[in-house]
């Protein structure tokens, strides 16, 4: 068999591409998701010190993190596919870079959270399980950190 050596993207058929067009339809719908992921970091911020307020409390600051996590997800596998297209290309390697450093920052808004629900304790949140249905949905989340709760750092340590 004959080396044909690499194809460019434009050579390989469509229906072998990754249909990138179902994340973002172009950069600039990419690039308004970062904006408002970008924006909205502090909504997380503000939970700090405050999640063992209440069950609600708690719920709402998991919800929040669940729409945040799900779009950075969105926002970084279109930077880094589009990247992998073409690893030469250096604006989506810059996209890439920024879709990182924001995932990052998504993870520092949070660093509070664990240490935070360990100091409300196991006890506390069962009880609010019993208290609000809706939590149960995280169950598996709280159980996995209290059952794991001497290998989590401190919020400084984090």
């Amino acid at each position: 068999m004959a080396d044909r050596g690499l194809c460019t993207r434009e050579e390989i058929p469509a229906e072998a591409k990754w249909a990138i067009e179902d994340l973002y339809k172009n950069d600039d719908e990419w690039e308004a998701d970062f904006t408002r992921l970008k924006e909205h970091l502090p909504e997380l911020s503000a939970y700090e010190g405050r999640l063992g307020e209440s069950a609600q409390t708690l719920l709402s600051m998991q919800r929040l993190c669940d729409k945040m996590n799900m779009l950075a997800e969105k926002v970084y596998v279109y930077a880094n596919q589009r990247y992998h297209d073409d690893t030469g290309n250096s604006f989506y390697q810059g996209l890439a870079g920024k879709a990182l450093a924001l995932s990052l920052l998504l993870d520092s808004a949070v660093v509070f959270e664990e240490p935070e629900l360990l100091a409300i304790g196991e006890d506390t949140i069962e009880l609010w399980f019993s208290q609000n249905p809706d939590m149960e949905l995280y169950r598996r989340y709280f159980y996995e950190l209290f059952r794991q709760k001497e290998h989590v750092l401190s919020k400084e340590e984090e």
